[in-house]
């Protein structure tokens, strides 16, 4: 059985960017991929402020088998452009390299 918030165990593949944020919202629209509402809470590379807000879009797995965001979690979040790959909680993040 697949758990719905089974932890990434490696990198997403073509991920740019990583970043520990805040989930505000999520969003389902009718033609669009879902839509997470986020404040960054670190970044790495120092490109974005702390505190600033950004919505991203992501898939949400057909049957489960990845982690979703919750609103009021406290994730990382890999992206490739403005698109999630994946979403890790800080514990899973620092076995992934």
């Amino acid at each position: 059985m697949i758990l719905r918030t089974s932890p990434l165990t490696a990198r997403p593949a073509g991920t740019q960017e990583v970043l520990l944020v805040d989930v505000v919202a999520l969003v389902s629209l009718r033609n669009d991929p879902y839509v997470a509402r986020l404040r960054i809470v670190g970044d790495p590379r120092g490109k974005r402020r702390k505190g600033s807000t950004l919505a991203l879009s992501y898939l949400r797995p057909p049957c489960g088998g990845m982690r979703e965001p919750s609103r009021g979690e406290r994730l990382v979040v890999y992206l490739r452009g403005g698109t999630a790959l994946g979403w890790a909680t800080m514990a899973e993040a620092r076995t992934i390299r």
